[in-house]
């Protein structure tokens, strides 16, 4: 299950990739960029600023309720059938994940081939979490080593290793989120202790060609010294070192998608952290031992 095949992306590792968005995680963070990646199953999402009121969606809708959609009535009969998408002449109503088979994915990833040789890039597998998908993902990664192309994986890590193990020999990059030491902290942020997560990333350390762990810093929940210190003094202490540690800012501009499914967005109101903020903390981080730069270039 895939939410979408992002072409011509920037930022989710070297030159331009593909980036692959699998669906379904088991962490639910309260300020996911990416919510329409958090359930395993379709989604319906509506955007109110492309609907023309044409009544389409609601004559196809099986379930349909006071002259509105099963999904906008909220009556909770929606069953992401489609129907209202197939006859949506504005796009205003969409259904988010799709089942693919692997050789239907690298169809699309070999459309770009020639931008990964000329430019350094290649593919990003992404999510939600890639590694609840083991089968597909392995899959992919293989396809992609028989063609020659790099590969990156974007992961929570909150699996065990033997899940990933396998994988590692076809991974050139993982990237993997520390967001807090404090496991009790993280449960109330995330819905997980970070037990299995440090478990993890510690023994992939060890045999990964490239790991870079990343931290989201969110206001109130990890942006003090302290918090980033710690986590800072984990990754100078993992096998196989020297790792990089990245730092991303809370950036807080995907509420229209929270609107657009229908779901609440916790973090609304969260300020992104300055500049001088960002500096401060990656400073505390090198003081650690580590190579930490701040990446703006996520959201």
């Amino acid at each position: 299950m895939l939410c979408n095949i992002q072409h011509f992306s920037l930022h989710d590792g070297a030159g331009v990739r593909t980036t692959v968005f699998f669906k379904g995680c088991n962490l639910h963070c309260f300020w996911c960029h990416n919510p329409e990646s958090q359930s395993f199953a379709p989604q319906p999402a509506f955007y109110a600023a492309r609907c023309i009121g044409c009544g389409a969606c609601v004559d196809a809708c099986p379930h349909a309720q006071g002259g509105k959609t099963a999904f906008l009535s909220g009556n909770n009969t929606c069953v992401s059938c489609g129907k209202c998408r197939d006859v949506c002449y504005s796009g205003a109503m969409e259904i988010i994940g799709t089942d693919k088979s692997a050789d239907a994915v690298m169809d699309e990833i070999l459309r770009d081939r020639d931008l990964y040789a000329a430019t350094g890039g290649g593919v990003t597998f992404s999510g939600g979490e890639p590694f609840l998908q083991p089968a597909l993902l392995g899959e992919l990664l293989r396809s992609c080593r028989d063609h020659g192309i790099p590969t990156a994986v974007e992961s929570a890590a909150c699996v065990p290793f033997t899940v990933i193990e396998p994988l590692l020999p076809l991974i050139d990059t993982l990237f993997c989120d520390v967001k807090s030491m404090d496991s009790q902290k993280h449960k109330a942020a995330t819905g997980q202790p970070n037990d299995l997560i440090l478990q993890t990333v510690t023994a992939a350390a060890a045999n990964v060609k490239e790991l870079i762990i990343r931290t989201p810093i969110i206001p109130g929940f990890n942006d003090t010294i302290s918090d980033v210190g710690a986590i800072a003094a984990f990754v100078a202490a993992l096998p196989g070192g020297p790792h990089h540690f990245e730092l991303l800012p809370y950036r807080g501009i995907c509420d229209a998608k929270y609107t657009a499914l229908g779901i609440p967005f916790e973090a609304a109101g969260l300020s992104t952290p300055t500049d001088e903020t960002m500096q401060s903390l990656c400073a505390a981080a090198r003081q650690r031992g580590v190579d930490c730069t701040v990446n703006t270039s996520i959201v």
